[in-house]
């Protein structure tokens, strides 16, 4: 059953929010049972009994979720800075597209979120797949049970523009029709709007989901992100330089180029092109834009690639991809990152990472 406390009730197993720890590892099995139906168990009241779709979780609670996540990104500013001092480690998490499959491998290959076992999804949790809404509920549920464990940057794909064209939309009409699904749906592009733009983990590694452009990290930390609901669908005098209202141009253009942007091969920075958003940049780029924020490391997300992962810019860059076998056709392997603690070099003095590569498929 999954637990909602409220005033007359008190937590009775692990966290003392309004949604325990406990509640939401019992929810993750159960949609993770979907995928494998040898394994099933008897399901609570919990979940919605409708003949079109016996294992929907009841809307009020979906609500709640949703309502809850919400409060907590109301305080979380643009650029989150993560230590990893106590847990020692944090995992980073690339595209997932609504693949629940690929989820419940992280999982189990690296186990549940935790404050000991900490984790940054890197954006696009939604689109494509058939299961965005599961992956997104399992997430910012365990979010608002302990915010420490499960930390979440906001992706190109959470924008209720792209969500329509991609079908994260239509998703949600299909399993919540008519007027729920109208409250549902709104209520996640408010909580797209709030999400955080970029995670810098022990003042040493960038991870944001598209990469580098105008900007800088003050300057993306000052932006009143939640006015964004879409960055595609706005005014045209915004794709033509100019300020509309009081929407800025040029802090618009910093949430495109955080989000929709990818790295190049040849030096410069240029538009980009093959996407009509963001911009390319080179490896020149990287080193002097990581160096002046005092950065050794950018992962960043946004391209499928073959391995799950690509290195970029002389191993300053990594491209990190979650979502298996993601095109029709097609068999490339996910991949997730698992962050160790920095430490120093004792000869140099320089800030070194320890990280690792998961591969999954």
């Amino acid at each position: 059953h999954l637990t909602i406390n409220d005033k007359k009730s008190q937590a009775h197993d692990k966290g003392s929010g309004p949604i325990s720890m406990d509640s939401m590892y019992d929810l993750a099995s159960h949609y993770f049972d979907l995928l494998n139906p040898e394994e099933k168990k008897t399901r609570g009241t919990v979940f919605k009994k409708k003949k079109r779709h016996p294992t929907m979780l009841h809307p009020k609670y979906v609500l709640t979720i949703l309502a809850e996540y919400l409060k907590v990104l109301r305080d979380v500013p643009n650029v989150v800075r993560v230590s990893t001092a106590v847990s020692q480690s944090v995992t980073i998490v690339g595209d997932l597209h609504g693949q629940l499959r690929d989820l419940q491998l992280i999982f189990e290959q690296n186990s549940m979120p935790s404050s000991t076992n900490p984790y940054v999804f890197n954006g696009d949790l939604v689109d494509r797949g058939t299961h965005s809404l599961e992956v997104c509920i399992i997430l910012f549920g365990l979010a608002v049970a302990d915010p420490t464990c499960v930390r979440i940057n906001r992706g190109n794909h959470e924008d209720y523009s792209v969500c329509d064209t991609y079908g994260f939309t239509d998703e949600i009409f299909t399993k919540y029709p008519g007027k729920m699904g109208i409250e549902i749906a709104e209520l996640f592009a408010e909580v797209f709007a709030f999400l955080p733009i970029a995670t810098v983990i022990d003042d040493s590694v960038l991870v944001i989901h598209g990469g580098l452009g105008r900007y800088d990290l003050e300057y993306l930390n000052g932006i009143a992100r939640h006015h964004f609901k879409t960055l595609q669908g706005v005014p045209e005098e915004l794709w033509e330089g100019e300020d509309y209202g009081s929407i800025k141009h040029d802090e618009w253009q910093a949430l495109m180029d955080a989000l929709w942007s990818d790295p190049q091969a040849c030096s410069g920075m240029e538009p980009n092109y093959k996407r009509g958003a963001g911009a390319t940049w080179g490896p020149d780029f990287t080193e002097k834009w990581l160096d002046n924020e005092g950065l050794t490391e950018l992962i960043r997300s946004h391209e499928c690639v073959e391995f799950g992962y690509e290195m970029h810019h002389n191993n300053r860059v990594m491209t990190l991809f979650s979502a298996s076998c993601y095109y029709d056709g097609e068999s490339n392997w996910g991949a997730y990152a698992r962050l160790n603690s920095t430490t120093k070099d004792k000869d140099t003095d320089e800030v070194v990472n320890k990280s690792s590569v998961t591969l999954h498929q």
